[in-house]
């Protein structure tokens, strides 16, 4: 009824071929996953100097206002030798407190290469 299969050659190369499928699916899978943390890794690297540079533009402009140069308007600050870190900082008076103080808003923002971040203060002189 049945009959006894007398050589293996056909199974061996049909093995080897599926092997080799099974491996290349877990190889791409692998480099996938790699090529998707390595750029995770840079935007999350872009995204915290952005935010330094965010509260960078707010320490300097604060640091003007107090020493003076309490004007209204935006700023732009760039770094000569890191020409894609960008800081640009909008500072205005918001309110004019009776003891003669004023109050000012600023927003801050940190810009390395596509990434922005931002940050917003108060603050009074």
């Amino acid at each position: 009824m049945f009959r006894k299969l007398k050589s293996n050659k056909g199974f061996s190369l049909i093995f080897a071929i599926f092997m080799l499928l099974v491996f290349g699916i877990i190889g791409s899978a692998v480099i996938t996953m790699l090529t998707t943390s390595t750029e995770t890794s840079t935007e999350d690297l872009l995204s915290s100097q952005a935010l330094f540079l965010a509260e960078t533009g707010e320490e300097i402009r604060i640091k003007e206002a107090l020493d003076g140069n309490l004007t209204d308007g935006v700023k732009n600050y760039k770094f000569k030798d890191y020409e894609n870190f960008k800081i640009t900082v909008s500072m205005k008076k918001i309110a004019d407190i009776p003891t003669g103080k004023k109050i000012y808003s600023l927003y801050s923002t940190g810009k390395v290469f596509h990434i922005r971040r931002k940050i917003f203060v108060k603050f009074q002189d």
